[in-house]
């Protein structure tokens, strides 16, 4: 992204109107992200939509219930949906002051020196500086003075600050910028940024961090061989080689001097870590809150953010693969959740995950690959040579008309609606395969809600029911996934502590059919019927909250719980 700083973009710091822009993106050059602003004017949630996810599946946005009309929308660096309040507009112009269009980041705002020859000009004008308005708890000063500026540029921090900006009742103005004197813009184009809150310094060759423009304040001792910083953390390297993050904030260590190198791209807002050329994520825009991998007595675990231990320290080392965490030891490999849960124990020679979110994958085990899932179930036995992509193909099919039986929805995503030709087209979320639902799959009501409004698309269609049929291409039912929210539904509602009258349907070897009374709702009882007949009325608790329903029999007499 091409950077630029000129007469023009002192205009438009000085005069742009932001309240009459449709939609706009701005640029952060501290951490190389970017945040998407739109309005929403009660017609437009589409366009909305489509401009903030930006074709990012995981970015969640609003529905258009929640949507207020006149309001701006937000997509943040940590891509998350925002409602931003008309009159936070100057703050966050002056915290992003980078304007962006067609790839070109245009830099609004201006120096000292420009906001000195402002007031002097401008008689009633104020304006406000990015450090009071984004650290300081009391409401920020109103600058309507040149001996306020005096004072102001006393401070160390605010000397080198290109940051003000003036509140929106004044950008009706019309500055002319061509009036301003050649020397004040001059100096305006050859300022100094400053856009970091932080600095690396040296002291005998070792590197620490000191907040910027604060000298007396150290808050990294030089003591290491280099420092990356990234947003609020810091990333040490110390004289042995291995490196450790450092919360600038709270000014501690989250974790031990384990990793061998840190790598992070920031505009796509994830940092790396590796430990034996394995990479572990630290941080992503998508997963928040995730353990921390911990070193003991020269092996690896899981620890919480305060500090409790999920899972011991007994690895030889463990990466993290979106939320799951691939553990080794021993020269074998398993595979771990986010809650210290072990998922796969330490058996494979190798694994490797078709992505980060993908509920199926790949296992050596004595030189011959297999599927697995996360629970270990197999799901293609181990007599392939390699990890085979018509393999996986044929597991995925199997996995998804298994949670088929089971009632259990897949996530999916709308990606494009055509009215023209009656067809939505879908996407497995997890396993990033398509499909289309034709005009024919949805009920009447619902394929024109679907069509006129991406949220509703969303809502009816978000979550699916996905089957395979025997050639092997994906097929969409509505109606069972309506009839399986109706079954969530009533299970949802049913309690374990009351008592609930039956009646019996279907009399088999192992089990008896029953039918709930009040709701006309059938569930299981996990018994020999052998003494009951069809039409016996019976009274029964919850044993199962899940489909299919599992009820016990409290009587007659004869007939135990523990039975």
């Amino acid at each position: 992204m091409k950077i630029i700083r000129s007469i023009e973009t002192l205009n438009k710091a000085l005069n742009y109107n932001f309240g009459t822009a449709k939609k706009f993106e701005f640029f952060r050059r501290k951490d190389n992200r970017c945040f998407r602003f739109c309005l929403y004017d009660g017609k437009n949630y589409d366009d909305l939509y489509v401009y903030l996810q930006n074709g990012d599946d995981q970015i969640s946005i609003f529905p258009e219930y929640k949507m207020k009309v006149g309001e701006w929308y937000n997509i943040n660096g940590e891509s998350k949906c925002v409602r931003i309040y008309m009159g936070s507009l100057d703050i966050i112009i002056s915290d992003n002051p980078y304007l962006v269009n067609n790839e070109n980041a245009y830099f609004i705002a201006f120096n000292m020196e420009v906001a000195r020859w402002i007031l002097e000009n401008y008689p009633g004008v104020y304006l406000k500086h990015l450090y009071e308005v984004v650290h300081n708890k009391s409401k920020a000063t109103n600058y309507d003075t040149i001996e306020a500026l005096e004072v102001v540029s006393a401070n160390p921090y605010y000397g080198k600050g290109n940051v003000w900006f003036l509140p929106a009742k004044f950008r009706d103005l019309h500055i002319n910028v061509q009036q301003i004197p050649e020397e004040i813009v001059d100096s305006y184009l050859h300022e100094e940024e400053c856009y970091q809150q932080y600095r690396v310094f040296e002291e005998n060759g070792l590197k620490g961090v000191k907040p910027y423009g604060f000298d007396d304040d150290v808050i990294v001792n030089p003591e290491y061989e280099e420092i990356i910083l990234e947003n609020k953390r810091a990333y040490l390297k110390n004289k042995e080689g291995y490196w450790a993050e450092f919360n600038l904030v709270s000014r501690t260590l989250k974790c031990d001097f384990i990793y061998d190198s840190i790598e992070f791209d920031a505009s796509k807002g994830y940092v790396c870590g590796y430990i034996s050329n394995k990479k572990t994520i630290l941080h992503s825009k998508y997963i928040s809150k995730r353990p921390l991998i911990f070193h003991q007595d020269n092996c690896y675990g899981l620890i919480t953010d305060s500090g409790n231990v999920i899972l011991e320290a007994k690895y030889d080392w463990i990466q993290s693969i979106g939320e799951r965490y691939e553990i080794f030891c021993d020269g074998k490999y398993g595979l771990a959740d986010s809650f210290g849960n072990l998922k796969l124990n330490c058996i494979y020679s190798e694994i490797k995950f078709p992505t980060e979110t993908c509920p199926l994958i790949f296992v050596c085990k004595d030189d011959k690959w297999g599927i697995v899932d996360i629970n270990g179930q197999v799901y293609a036995d181990f007599e392939y040579d390699s990890p085979d992509e018509e393999t996986l193909i044929q597991a995925t099919n199997e996995y998804i008309n298994k949670q088929y039986r089971k009632r259990k929805l897949i996530s999916t995503v709308v990606m494009r609606r055509n009215p023209k030709e009656g067809k939505i087209l879908m996407k497995l979320k997890d396993f990033n395969r398509e499909f289309t639902i034709h005009r024919r799959n949805l009920p009447k009501e619902v394929y024109e809600k679907v069509i006129a409004n991406y949220s509703l698309s969303l809502r009816y269609l978000g979550l699916s029911a996905i089957n395979v049929d025997d050639s092997g291409e994906l097929k969409f039912s509505y109606n069972d996934k309506e009839k399986w929210y109706y079954v969530k539904k009533v299970i949802d509602s049913l309690s374990t502590k009351k008592f609930y009258e039956t009646e019996v349907v279907t009399v088999l070897r192992d089990r008896v059919i029953v039918k709930i009374l009040e709701l006309q709702f059938k569930a299981t009882l996990l018994l020999d019927g052998s003494t009951l007949t069809k039409g016996d009325k019976i009274t029964c608790k919850v044993r199962r909250k899940r489909w299919p329903l599992e009820l016990i029999l409290v009587q007659p007499d004869n007939y135990t719980e523990e039975k």
